[in-house]
């Protein structure tokens, strides 16, 4: 999810990716940690706010809405090379998931060639593909649901530069349309409803064109940085639109608990986070050096984070019994503690794969840029 081009990094945007792994990660550990201690059912944010930490899967939306306009904003009026586009998004995300994947296979006992397969050709959010019991593949369905945007997006942002939110618009009509009729067949199948509709293109399709979607409304008309009064405004009113409607699914039961409304979630979670990522850009909030470069920190290692941070806090909850003391932790606070020394572990984790595995291609990347 960095950007490939050769416009200047926003800095802002990288604590984003940050922001959104965390969101991420804390919403798989609190939920795992609540289980291990004996808590069952899905929890209920009594307090608007907590519904962020319990509905954090969300972050995913805002990794995608962040994909789709960090991967556009550089391609505006400008000329485009499609393989090298791909070549680059490629070496973005294939060397970890590879080694993902492999070590992923030798966790699976009963193994077909199929599945084999289904994995490699990053179609890992489809049936057909394995489950490893380790978890260590279980965050690599939204990297399949990138790579299948990949492959048409350089069509959407020539679409886009041309033509702005007369194709935007019609385009995203069309893509919820054929979401809807995608998904008539198990109208009364709450599960499968709710796994095409989060696990796949199909119901996130519309998220990396809202993300193409604020590209071109940046472009078109560059925000004006100086007015900051306005931008913190927009910033506190598109945070409380984003708490208020994780708190709507929270007090339904929870994302896994499947609404009717929730078919068009994923494009009210896209709008609300957009409005979120430039009123943040803009705002620029979190100002004080050491929390802002700790963010961005995470921000750089927010791949390796998001994928390998699931297969980790799955294992240690999992297993929590079995250290001495702890029958001694009894409630969410000291949960939320623990899971602060699991982070700790998945962001070194993070790190040895950003400079071992990834670091080494994006640096490749920088010499050859897609666009001119």
């Amino acid at each position: 999810m960095d950007s490939p081009n050769r416009v200047k990094e926003i800095y802002e945007l990288r604590q984003l990716r940050g922001l959104a792994a965390l969101l991420v990660f804390f919403y798989h550990a609190m939920h795992s940690g609540r289980t291990a201690i004996g808590i069952t059912g899905w929890p209920v944010a009594d307090f608007p706010p907590l519904a962020v930490l319990w509905e954090g899967h969300s972050g995913v939306s805002l990794f995608l809405v962040l994909s789709g306009f960090i991967l556009a904003i550089g391609t505006f009026g400008r000329e485009f090379n499609y393989a090298r586009f791909l070549e680059r998004r490629l070496r973005r995300i294939v060397p970890l998931t590879a080694i993902v994947l492999l070590f992923g296979l030798y966790a699976v006992q009963d193994l077909d060639f199929g599945q084999v397969l289904a994995s490699t050709l990053l179609l890992r959010n489809t049936p057909a593909a394995f489950n490893d019991p380790s978890g260590i593949t279980g965050t690599l369905w939204t990297v399949s649901v990138e790579f299948q945007f990949y492959l048409v997006a350089p069509f959407i942002f020539a679409a886009a530069g041309d033509r702005g939110l007369r194709f935007l618009i019609p385009a995203m009509f069309l893509l919820f349309a054929m979401k809807l009729i995608v998904l008539l067949p198990f109208w009364d199948q709450g599960k499968e409803l709710y796994r095409i509709n989060y696990f796949t293109i199909v119901g996130r399709a519309n998220q990396f064109l809202i993300g193409v979607g604020l590209a071109y409304a940046v472009y078109r008309r560059p925000p004006d940085r100086s007015k900051k009064l306005l931008w913190w405004i927009a910033l506190v009113v598109s945070a409380a639109a984003v708490m208020f409607l994780l708190w709507t699914v929270n007090y339904g039961g929870g994302v896994t608990n499947f609404r009717r409304w929730h078919l068009i979630l994923p494009e009210f979670e896209g709008l609300v986070w957009s409005a979120f990522l430039v009123s943040f850009w803009m705002a620029n909030p979190v100002r004080w050096p050491p929390a802002a470069r700790s963010l961005a920190n995470v921000g750089t290692v927010s791949f390796g984070l998001y994928v390998l941070h699931y297969a980790v806090q799955r294992a240690f909850w999992l297993n929590f019994s079995q250290i001495p003391g702890s029958e001694a932790v009894t409630n969410l606070w000291q949960v939320g503690l623990i899971n602060l020394a699991v982070l700790a572990f998945c962001l070194a984790l993070a790190s040895a794969s950003w400079f071992c595995i990834e670091k080494p291609f994006v640096n490749d990347d920088k010499r050859k840029p897609y666009v001119s």
